[in-house]
C-alpha cells in the first residue's frame, strides 16, 4: 500500500512466548491488519470507522488476556547494490507487539539493518 509517497510495511513481533489467549489475539490483531492494508485504497472512510471497531474489540481480547497492544514506527530507504536504479524506496515500517498490561513497552529494538526476503 502506498502511504504518503512510501510503501507501508509490518513487522510483528514473535508470540511464541504468550499464552494461546494472547496468541490467539494478537495473531488475530496481524491477520485482520494485513487484510486492511491490502485492500484499503479501494475502501471509503465509513468502512475505515468500522475496521477500528473491530480492531478495538480484537484489542479487547488481547487485554483480556492480561496484554496491550504496542506499535513504533519507523520511516527507511531501502535499496539492493543489484538494482539498475538506485534510488532508495520510501518504507513506513510499524512494528507490533504484545507485551504485559502492567509493563508496556516504551522501546523497541529493531535490526538497522532492513533486509528484504
Amino acid at each position: 500500500m502506498r502511504e504518503g509517497g512510501g510503501y507501508a510495511c509490518l513487522a510483528l513481533a514473535s508470540i511464541a512466548s504468550l499464552p494461546k489467549e494472547a496468541q490467539d489475539a494478537f495473531a488475530g490483531i496481524a491477520d485482520f491488519t494485513r487484510d486492511c492494508m491490502d485492500i484499503a485504497d479501494d475502501v471509503g472512510q465509513s468502512e475505515y470507522l468500522n475496521w477500528g471497531d473491530i480492531l478495538d474489540e480484537t484489542i479487547a481480547k488481547l487485554e483480556t488476556a492480561g496484554f496491550c497492544l504496542c506499535a513504533a514506527h519507523r520511516h527507511v530507504r531501502v535499496t539492493n547494490k543489484s538494482w539498475r536504479d538506485q534510488t532508495p524506496m520510501h518504507w513506513h515500517i510499524t512494528y507490533l507487539l504484545a507485551s504485559p498490561l502492567a509493563q508496556p513497552a516504551s522501546k523497541v529494538a529493531v535490526s538497522r539493518k532492513v533486509e528484504l526476503g
